[in-house]
């Protein structure tokens, strides 16, 4: 089968990055309620590690909701913006990954919507279907997967998805497995502001992806966690304590 080279050919730049799961009648019966599963994939395509090494940091106000957006205008005063200081607040995080997350291509037959309208589509859809229910939504992902599933968390909860009325907020927990740097500070204070939105970050101190793109670029946004053992045991306990709370489950690939 031949393929083109071309960057312009769609099938160079459409593929699989993750999938939507959610728990079957069995699974919420042993986890006590309906679990969504999302889990991205890491770096594989050449064209995904050119956009991987693109560092610059990019503002997010073309994601955020209409509440998000008046929030982020009011947090600056007018002399910030006279002083050219609003750049320091401004909510950034790193262009790869949000290219990734948003870029669609209309020559495609599969991304002529984002990953992100995708996945805020199914998201919204099971919200919708099981309203009903006690739900929680947990995001995995190892290195770009690890950065995709930090945004995408953000994402649901800032796009109001999580808010079902009469009821409490549906909690958010991404487990990330060496997540390099996502967003600046203002990301991250914008991030821990979110209502049941939380991360577990976990990091093998010789990998050097948790450290990329550094804090030039990014600045400073770490969140000292409590270090884990990493003996054979412990790594296993928490693979079958993934396994268990993750399967059964339904899967939605996107």
């Amino acid at each position: 089968m031949l393929k083109s080279l071309s960057r312009e050919a769609w099938s160079r730049e459409s593929n699989w990055i993750g999938y939507v799961a959610v728990a079957t009648d069995r699974g919420k019966q042993r986890l006590g309620r309906r679990e969504i599963v999302v889990a991205w994939r890491g770096t594989i395509r050449d064209l995904e590690w050119s956009d991987v090494f693109n560092p610059i940091p990019v503002s997010i106000a073309p994601i955020l909701s209409q509440e998000q957006r008046h929030d982020h205008d009011h947090d600056h005063h007018w002399y910030d913006r006279v002083l050219h200081l609003v750049d320091e607040e401004e909510p950034k995080v790193m262009n790869g990954w949000f290219v990734i997350y948003t870029s669609t291509d209309p020559k495609s037959p599969f991304t002529k919507s984002s990953a992100r309208e995708q996945f805020l589509a199914e998201i919204k859809r099971l919200v919708e279907l099981y309203k009903d229910e006690e739900l929680s939504i947990t995001l995995v992902g190892h290195s770009l997967g690890a950065a995709l599933a930090i945004l995408s968390g953000f994402d649901i909860v800032q796009s109001g998805l999580t808010s079902v009325p009469g009821k409490p907020n549906i909690p958010v927990t991404a487990f990330v497995v060496g997540c390099p740097g996502v967003g600046n500070a203002a990301f991250k204070k914008r991030f821990e502001a979110l209502p049941g939105l939380r991360v577990l970050r976990i990091v093998n101190l010789p990998d050097l992806i948790p450290h990329y793109p550094g804090k030039l670029l990014m600045g400073e946004q770490s969140t000292p966690l409590s270090s884990l053992p990493t003996t054979a045991p412990m790594l296993s306990c928490l693979v079958s304590w993934l396994l268990v709370f993750v399967l059964p489950v339904t899967v939605i690939c996107v």
